[in-house]
């Protein structure tokens, strides 16, 4: 079952995070492993499948890339990342990574061949429609809350998936899904590829 848990969005554009603090998600006990995993499953996909860039929509402070860099990607796997929150930008910048603040709903942005996007898909406005945009032989690594249900989420998440619902969505955008996977502390993790 798919839950939509707003009418009207309040916190999905850049001016929200105008001055808001960095959330520096790899340095967090209760986010650090989800994003280990997906840099796992994105390391793998790269390795295996010809990949030559990584792009994080939602790359936060760049903890996902960071972990990459330390990883057995192929030589020259480009790794590149989009956030809104103006202070996750700095901080990615200080480590030295590519993350640019960017818009990457409604701004051009560059595709990548393997496109990550952890915690970001439940925060989209039209999640179905941004997933139909991806161009057609994208490989992609999602995350998604399992747990967020009509009855309980997280006050910022503008949908939840069950674990049925989330790789449907994924498929009927174009996706043929390769691994899904429930993580711990019931999240689902999605490794696909557009098709169609």
């Amino acid at each position: 079952m798919e839950h939509k848990f707003f009418d009207e969005p309040r916190c999905h554009d850049p001016a929200f995070y105008e001055g808001r603090a960095a959330a520096d998600h790899i340095n967090q006990a209760a986010s650090a492993l989800r994003i280990h995993i997906a840099a796992a499953y994105a390391a793998y996909v790269a390795r295996f499948h010809g990949v030559q860039s990584i792009g994080d929509f939602g790359a936060g402070t760049g903890g996902l890339l960071m972990l990459l860099q330390g990883s057995l990607l192929p030589e020259g796997v480009r790794l590149y990342g989009y956030d809104l929150c103006p202070a996750n930008v700095a901080v990615a910048e200080e480590r030295g990574l590519d993350v640019v603040q960017r818009d990457f709903v409604n701004e051009e942005v560059e595709w990548p061949d393997l496109l990550v996007m952890t915690e970001t898909v439940e925060h989209l406005v039209d999640p179905h429609g941004f997933l139909k945009r991806i161009p057609r032989g994208t490989w992609v690594v999602f995350t998604v809350p399992l747990a967020d249900d009509g009855k309980r989420h997280d006050k910022t998440h503008l949908w939840g998936w069950t674990e049925k619902s989330f790789p449907r969505m994924c498929m009927a955008a174009g996706f043929d899904v390769h691994i899904w996977d429930e993580m711990l502390d019931k999240f689902q993790a999605l490794v696909g590829r557009k098709e169609r």
